[in-house]
């Protein structure tokens, strides 16, 4: 039986993670995460895409510099356009240092709602979905297939699930349950240069992005993207630890059938 061996959040987002043995999970995903993140003068999203330092930040002492105001900011995501609850000039001097330009700390406003994409889902700060799953055994095929030894926390992952025979099975899979939490897998996760990233150091390299992208370049609903791990929306709520077991929905479709829009 395939089983939970980690659990990550991340409380601002591009920021360094929180590993955990025990996580609650509600509707925007694991309590706690990306509740915050950094934008510049513009309000624009700064990510390790552009500063690849933030890696290296402890969320809880950022997180501890803040003053929240009465502000809220117009911010974008990406192609999201929404909103951020200013934290102050402590924490906007402490970033703006790092950044080596205007940065600034905001918070997801409560009682306000973000959907994602596809699903119906809500989350908050991340790319575009509230939970990502990756397994073990993906993990160990691409490394096997670059000849290195990445760890996990390159691809930022939510939930890891060990004990899967095979690699890529999660891409064949519609929801996963672990006791009385499910998560409905809706759409596969396209890997950026965040990847390139050394989580512990803040170097950049250029894999595995470079070698994922040789047999990992796949069809998704925006077009064509390199894959890693499976974007998740809770459906139901409740705890999950490190060593619950994970029971795993087949879909009846094939990734190309449920993912390939080209094939109408």
């Amino acid at each position: 039986m395939p089983t939970i061996s980690r659990l990550f959040r991340y409380p601002v987002k591009s920021c360094r993670r929180v590993e955990l043995t025990t996580a609650q999970i509600g509707s925007t995903g694991i309590s706690g995460d990306r509740e915050y993140m950094i934008v510049d003068s513009e309000g624009v999203l700064i990510s390790q895409r552009e500063v690849a330092q933030l890696a290296l930040i402890d969320p809880e002492e950022l997180i501890a510099l803040a003053q929240p105001s009465a502000d809220i900011s117009e911010i974008r995501l990406h192609y999201w356009r929404g909103k951020g609850i200013d934290q102050g000039a402590a924490a906007a001097k402490f970033l703006t240092a790092i950044c080596k330009s205007d940065a600034r700390l905001v918070k997801f406003p409560d009682n306000y709602e973000r959907t994602t994409g596809v699903g119906g889902g809500i989350t908050k700060y991340p790319d575009g979905y509230p939970v990502l799953v990756v397994s073990e055994s993906s993990l160990a095929d691409v490394n096997t297939r670059l000849g290195a030894d990445f760890p996990v926390e390159r691809f930022r992952p939510s939930i890891v699930i060990s004990g899967i025979d095979q690699p890529w099975v999660e891409d064949e899979v519609s929801s996963v349950s672990i006791g009385d939490v499910q998560i409905d897998l809706v759409t596969p996760c396209a890997r950026c240069v965040v990847i390139t990233v050394d989580q512990d150091t803040a170097e950049v390299g250029r894999e595995p992005l470079k070698g994922l992208g040789a047999f990992r370049a796949l069809p998704t609903p925006d077009g064509r993207g390199i894959i890693f791990g499976m974007n998740g929306i809770p459906r139901s709520i409740g705890e999950v630890s490190v060593g619950d077991q994970v029971q795993m929905e087949q879909s009846s479709q094939s990734y190309l059938q449920r993912f390939d829009t080209s094939k109408g």
